[in-house]
This record gives C-alpha cells, structure tokens and sequence, in this order.
C-alpha cells in the first residue's frame, strides 16, 4: 500500500476544500492507498512539507493548486523522488493542461487510482527550478500585475492583457541558444517546457515534456493591431504559424538586457538580475499524467 499525502492551500476556500476532501474519501482507492491531508500555512512551505514527507517514507505527493504552488513542491521532488500527482485549482493550471489532468476533483482522484505514470524534464532558472515555462518581456509584465491584482480569474487575465498591450514597447534583447548569440526586438521571449501559459495559451503548441529540449519562443516587435490575430493563433494551437513568431529547440538559454528584473517563473513573478540562464536539468520527475 502507498502512501499518499494531499498538500492543499487553505485559502482555496472552505466550500472548495470541503468538496475536496470529501471527493478524496469517495473516490480514492483506500486498498491501494494510504492518505493524509496537510495545507500550506505560509508561503513556500510546500516546499518543507514535501522535504518532511519525504523523511515520512510518503510515495506520492497531491498537490493541490496551480503552477505555481507545483514550483513550490517540485524544488523539494526533485531532490527527494517521490510521485507528483495534481489536482487543478489554480488560475491558469498550464501544466494540468499540458499533461491532460481533468479540473473535475473526481476524475483528477481517478488518474491517481489509475497511476499513469511518465517522467518529464524539469529546468533551472539561474538557481531556481522550472517545470512550465520562464518568460521575460510582456509576459513577465503581465504575470506581475496579475499576482499583485485582488481579483483572479480569466477575465482579470484578459483585463490585464488589455491594459499594458498599448503602453508596453518591444526591447532589443541580447540571447543566447545552444551557446549561439542572437539580438532581436522582442515584445517577449518565452522558455517553454510544456505547451501551454495556462487559460488554453497554447504557447508552445508543439512543445513535449519528455523530449529533452525546450521551446524558444520569439515573439517579435509587431503592429498593435496584429496582437488580436496573434492571441486567437495561440488559443487555437497555431501560434507557431505567425510570421512574428519563432520557436527554437534548446537545451540551454541566456538572456541579457539591462532593465531585466523580473521573469515569469511557472505563472509567477519572480526577481531577477539583468541576465539570467535557463539550463535543462539532468534527471526528470516521475508525474501522474492523462
């Protein structure tokens, strides 16, 4: 019998966290599973609890949030090796996505009884750990206003879009591929893991977890008004088919511009210096998959 923990963010709501945990007491195979439930009591302390379970001898680790609450657990996973499963309860829910995990609490406890296992890579952001995307530019703007807005949700996504779309200017960034030096005015510059930004952003339509290489996605200086038909290509997987779009494989990635300092990481805004360098790691993470 495994041993599964379930780590949940209380501020989820009680009324979601009641119908949580009484989906897990329906629909968990308690013959093959052994459970607890711990919630989060401050940030980052996802990532302790999985550090503790893993002292515990737990086998698999539920997290229950979005992509940046799976940044938390997987700085500690990678280290410590257990199972990664997902329940989707987070804004955007990229990975859940990528990886075909349903949002419904009943079929997501279903993968988990199923125990349909891959290993998919995992990256490095300076020091720091990645398993979606990492995004500078108008990317990272976004995510910035986003995480400091009351609201969330879709709508406040495309709110926010809207606001900064007509103020922000591309800027000539100075990158490297593969160790290949490149400059390009961008309106944003996008490492991709898996395909998706969250909200069906197909970012990286043709991106896989498991085949060794990031997507560099290239979004080029463009007309303000093409940025409409840019979004409905990234909704409908086609983003890849504009002309001011490039993607590139890559294993290994720097990025420089002077005013840097702060990147998308996962769905989340995170502080950084003027260049960063994104690596893909050597091991990959054992993740319960659709």
């Amino acid at each position: 019998m495994k041993k599964v923990l379930f780590i949940i963010n209380p501020f989820a709501g009680t009324d979601r966290i009641k119908a949580l945990t009484k989906a897990i007491d329906q629909h968990l195979d308690v013959k093959k599973y052994q459970y607890e439930i711990t919630y989060t009591k401050y940030a980052k302390h996802a990532t302790k609890l999985v550090e503790d379970a893993a002292e515990n001898s737990f086998d698999i680790i539920i997290i229950v949030g979005g992509d940046g609450s799976i940044n938390e657990v997987i700085q500690s996973i990678y280290k410590t090796n257990p199972i990664l499963g997902i329940i989707p309860k987070g804004s955007g829910n990229g990975l859940a996505k990528s990886l075909k995990i349903p949002f419904k609490n009943a079929k997501a406890i279903q993968l988990i009884n199923d125990l349909n296992i891959q290993e998919i890579e995992v990256g490095k952001v300076n020091e720091k750990l990645f398993i979606s995307s990492v995004g500078v530019g108008f990317d990272a703007v976004v995510t910035a206003a986003f995480q400091n807005h009351k609201r969330r949700g879709f709508f406040t996504y495309i709110y926010i879009i809207l606001k900064y779309i007509w103020t922000y200017k591309a800027k000539k960034w100075n990158f490297t591929i593969d160790e290949k030096s490149h400059q390009s005015q961008s309106f944003m510059l996008n490492i991709a893991n898996g395909k998706y930004l969250g909200y069906s952003f197909q970012i990286a339509p043709k991106a896989k977890l498991n085949d060794g290489f990031f997507e560099v996605v290239n979004l080029k200086k463009h007309p303000i008004l093409y940025t409409p038909i840019i979004a409905i290509k990234a909704f409908t997987g086609k983003i890849d088919k504009s002309r001011f779009v490039t993607i590139q494989k890559a294993k290994e990635i720097s990025i420089y511009h002077p005013d840097l300092n702060k990147i998308q990481l996962d769905g989340e805004s995170v502080s950084c210096a003027n260049e960063i360098h994104i690596k893909m790691m050597p091991k990959k993470i054992k993740i319960i998959s659709g």
